[in-house]
């Protein structure tokens, strides 16, 4: 009897293991990065205009801001464990100016037409917009990232204030993020900055980016598996702090509430794809 027991319960183990996504660390990333799988999708119609992206694996991760963090909000938490069950492509960088042009045939960014540098003035219904007319062009299903997977993406195995570590004094900002430390004051070209070690440019600075997500002021309303946010609400999530930010709200934890409507010269995306059994590559 107690020998069949322990094969019951080394059975449920296995099988947990299996089920349960791992959960990435600092140590394991760089392996992971090695290890990616990289796309680069035509626009059609365009001229040399393409989507990169990267493949971002299942996977389990602290979500939110502990409370004793260094400049941390109240709607950062509570901390919770998240689980990403199914692997997902995400835009090495931020949507560009060329990208939104090949698709959408319009100009609508402040600053002066400058190819790679990332669309802004874009609303989250522009984004919707966008992302219907580039799911026409049958090169992949897009849309936008959840408020989950972005962090997920975004922190790429980290636990601190940033990516690169907790960085009380902003010593590491200038290198990895386009923000208010920059002399520029306006956007800037993207992949510029160093990466996270998922290889993701521009995660902190550059352009706030619209979630899909409704906005919530609590950690407490979602499920920890895949959350997806509220059901509704008035405000979208944006992440990721923009070029006129200061380096504190270009944090890892840090959210806004926006409305859809909302456009600015510091609010542009980045697109997600589902990671199709066979994607095309080229």
């Amino acid at each position: 009897m107690k020998r069949m027991i322990t094969v019951l319960v080394l059975a449920a183990l296995i099988c947990i293991t299996w089920i349960t996504p791992p959960i990435y660390s600092k140590e394991t990333v760089p392996t992971l990065q090695e290890a990616a799988s990289d796309i680069a999708l035509d626009i059609p119609g365009a001229n040399q205009v393409q989507i990169k992206m990267r493949l971002i694996p299942a996977g389990v991760f602290l979500m939110g801001s502990p409370d004793d963090e260094m400049d941390r909000d109240c709607d950062e938490g509570p901390q919770r464990q998240i689980v990403i069950s199914e692997p997902f492509y995400v835009g090495i960088y931020e949507v560009t100016q060329a990208q939104w042009a090949a698709v959408m045939g319009t100009y609508p960014s402040k600053f002066s037409y400058i190819p790679e540098n990332p669309v802004e003035q874009i609303s989250w219904d522009d984004c919707q917009e966008f992302i219907a007319k580039l799911n026409e062009m049958e090169i992949g299903v897009f849309r936008l990232p959840t408020e989950a997977e972005w962090e997920y993406a975004c922190r790429a195995g980290s636990i601190t204030r940033y990516p690169w570590g907790d960085d009380p004094d902003y010593c590491g900002s200038s290198e990895y993020a386009c923000s208010s430390c920059s002399a520029l004051e306006k956007t800037n070209l993207v992949g510029q900055k160093k990466p996270n070690d998922w290889g993701l440019f521009d995660m902190h600075g550059n352009v706030l980016e619209w979630c899909s997500d409704w906005y919530a002021a609590s950690y407490d309303v979602d499920d920890v598996t895949d959350p997806k946010g509220p059901c509704t609400g008035s405000y979208r999530v944006v992440r990721g702090g923009g070029w006129y930010y200061d380096p504190q709200y270009c944090r890892s934890a840090y959210r806004l509430s926006i409305i859809p409507g909302y456009m600015s010269s510091g609010l542009g995306f980045r697109l997600v794809r589902i990671a199709l059994e066979k994607a095309p590559s080229h």
